[in-house]
Formats: C-alpha cells, structure tokens, sequence
C-alpha cells in the first residue's frame, strides 16, 4: 500500500492524469530556471512546488537533493561547491523532467484509448439486445444450414445421383 497516495500527496496524485504530470513538468521548468539564475535553490522556488502550501515528494525529493553535503574532494573554494551543487540539482530536475517527459507522452495514450473505449461503448447495445440479436444470428445459421442441404440434395437428384432421404440425429444428456 502506497501511503503517500492514500494520505493525500498531491504529486503523486497529479502523476496519475496527464494535465497533473503536465502541472509537475511546468512547475520542475520554473524551478530549473529559477536554479539556473539563482545559482540554487530557493524558498520561493521550492514553493512552485507545493500545492496549497503543502509539502509532497517532489519538493521533499528536491530538497534532499539540495541539501545533501556536496563532497569537496578537488580542493574548491565556495564559488566553485555552489556550482557543483547547482550542477546536481539540475542534473536531478532534468532526470525528473525526463521522467514526466515519458510519464506525460504514456499517460495522453492511455487516456486517448481510455476515451475511445468510452465512446465505443456507449455505441454498444444493451445486454438484452445483444441476447436476442443472438438467438436471431443462430435461427438464421440454422436457416441456412437447412438450405444448403436441402439445396445439394436437389443438385444430387438432377445429376442422377439416388438421394437418400435425410437423416436427423438428435444428441441429449439426459440418462
């Protein structure tokens, strides 16, 4: 079971439907922008993010993302460790852009078929109908079947062939 859905992760929800995964994608540019002026990540950009101010997975995720410790092993100076974090950040909003990117493209095929199944089965007759367009169908084959028959047995006689009179054989489970 997948707590966050069942209490309410307005991300996780708008992933379910295409104009929500288009709402996250939007939302992800603007905090990529921001990011790309800014040089980071801030309180205002953070907050595109949340839905009526509150906190989902995508804001959480973003946050880690910028708060983890960035590891300073070629000796940088500040300058240089802010840019490598804004690197990360960026690199982590556009593998999550790609992600919605996918989600997006799946999500409109699935609700175009969605929508064209809909439509078919409103076309569709009622149980009752289809019933008796059933039993029409098979009085109709029987119909036929007879006519066949009774139309090679003609077809027989006129070439000369002795025709024997037709036989009908009756199966039934009864014991």
């Amino acid at each position: 079971m997948d707590l966050a859905r069942t209490f309410g992760d307005a991300a996780l929800n708008c992933e379910e439907f295409w104009f929500g995964i288009y709402l996250l994608e939007s939302g992800l540019r603007k905090v990529r922008a921001t990011v790309e002026k800014e040089g980071e990540l801030t309180d205002a950009a953070l907050k595109e993010l949340q839905f009526g101010g509150k906190a989902n997975y995508l804001a959480n995720g973003l946050a880690k993302a910028n708060a983890a410790p960035v590891v300073n092993g070629e000796g940088l100076d500040e300058a240089g460790l802010k840019a490598k974090r804004r690197d990360r950040l960026l690199a982590w909003i556009d593998a999550k852009l790609g992600e919605y990117r996918w989600m997006g493209a799946e999500a409109r095929e699935w609700e175009e078929h969605e929508e064209s199944a809909r439509k078919a089965a409103t076309n569709l007759p009622s149980g009752e109908t289809l019933d008796r367009i059933l039993r029409y169908e098979t009085t109709r084959e029987r119909q036929l079947y007879r006519a066949m028959m009774q139309l090679e047995r003609v077809q027989r006689r006129r070439q000369g062939e002795a025709v024997p009179p037709p036989l009908s054989l009756e199966v039934s489970s009864r014991c």
